[in-house]
């Protein structure tokens, strides 16, 4: 369907159509106009949009948790709309009366549905508490030829998930671009231990613009092309990176790959649904970690950009120019700018800034060829 209404009191979420694994990052409004009361999802095209009456929308509780509400429809369709902005959740919540009412299960059930619930309560427990202790212990136990088959799968899931036309986005190959790129890389991770090589790689994402990095088991960095676009100088980038690389090296995103695979599968078993597996990298990357691990990565960039001469700074600077200007971000840009210790996270990385940076990470031509890195693509790394 075709609007022309301009969006208005927006806010943001993935939208799963239920008929492709692809998540579509929509503008979320309540409207109260010839439609009655509904939830207007508009997508990424800018021209088409969803209704949700609000009276039929109903919480997917199995698929949400303390920082994600996931909802649907009561029409036993199988649409998503997954929302990680408290602000967004309380306007649904306020707008869809029926949001906590059951998918409408027959009276006769009663019993089933009581015994259902006490299981909810501890598989909830399972998920929220014991599979990310267990994830944390495991990490630090994976076989390293196993940790990089992880990260090639879920590299290429991503690949595939964040593209709207659910086929892999391309390799940004320009040599120039390649090369200071490799010279930040080179740079930060001077020295630092991994029983695998670095596999920095920047995707081109201008057809559906998802400003991220993001860091997968196997040393797998990955930056969106439309975040170096937004990034203000070649430190800002640098800064970026030696945060992803403190995911890498402290296991966190081998934790969290386990951690969610282990809660699909669980999850999946339980109501038969498998169908987001597709979705599943995607899902990982737009989880974010937990406060303490992101916490223990920006004490690690703080640290490494000390070491080599690049101002720890920077890793505030642009995360706080994210929160304020590009609220609907996912991923671990979200996941900083979403915390209530925010600022005190970005004065945190300025109170690390010693003064004392040398050379910035790259020359004003370098850093003009790193912004020009998508002028070459390619369906192989470079």
């Amino acid at each position: 369907m075709n609007t022309s209404q301009p969006p208005s009191n927006e806010h943001f979420g993935d939208y799963y159509d239920g008929e492709r694994a692809l998540a579509q990052r929509v503008a979320v409004r309540e409207d109260h106009g010839d439609y009655g009361d509904v939830l207007v999802l508009d997508l990424p095209d800018g021209q088409n949009v969803v209704l949700w009456p609000c009276d039929a929308v109903r919480t997917l509780p199995d698929q949400s948790n303390y920082d994600t509400l996931t909802i649907g429809l009561d029409d036993n369709t199988s649409a998503r709309l997954v929302l990680r902005d408290p602000v967004a959740c309380a306007m649904v919540a306020r707008a869809c009366p029926n949001l906590g009412t059951p998918l409408r299960p027959p009276s006769k059930w009663r019993q089933a549905i009581t015994a259902a619930t006490v299981g909810a309560v501890s598989v909830a427990a399972l998920i929220l508490v014991v599979l990310p202790m267990l994830a944390g212990v495991l990490a630090g136990f994976t076989n390293v030829r196993a940790e990089l088959k992880m990260g090639e799968t879920h590299f290429e899931l991503t690949r595939s998930a964040f593209s709207p036309s659910n086929t892999p986005l391309k390799f940004c190959a320009a040599p120039d671009g390649v090369a200071a790129m490799n010279k930040i890389t080179a740079r930060i991770a001077d020295g630092v231990a991994l029983p695998y090589p670095l596999k920095v790689a920047v995707l081109d994402d201008r057809a559906n613009q998802i400003p991220n990095a993001y860091a997968l088991p196997g040393g797998y960095i990955t930056f969106f092309d439309s975040l170096i676009q937004l990034s203000e100088s070649p430190d800002e980038v640098a800064a970026v990176f030696a945060h992803e690389l403190g995911h890498v090296v402290l296991d966190h995103s081998v934790a969290s790959v386990l951690e969610r695979m282990t809660t699909f599968v669980i999850v999946s078993l339980l109501s038969g649904d498998f169908t987001g597996a597709a979705g599943l990298g995607a899902g990982i990357i737009s989880s974010g970690y937990s406060r303490a691990a992101e916490t223990e990565a920006d004490v690690y960039a703080q640290e490494r950009l000390t070491d080599v001469g690049l101002p720890p700074a920077a890793l505030g600077s642009l995360f706080a120019r994210m929160s304020e200007d590009h609220p609907e971000v996912t991923g671990v840009l979200a996941h900083l700018s979403s915390h209530p210790e925010m600022a005190a996270r970005i004065q945190a990385a300025a109170a690390a800034d010693t003064g004392t940076a040398t050379a910035p990470a790259l020359s004003d031509t370098e850093w003009q060829a790193l912004r020009d890195i998508c002028s070459v693509v390619s369906d192989d790394a470079p």
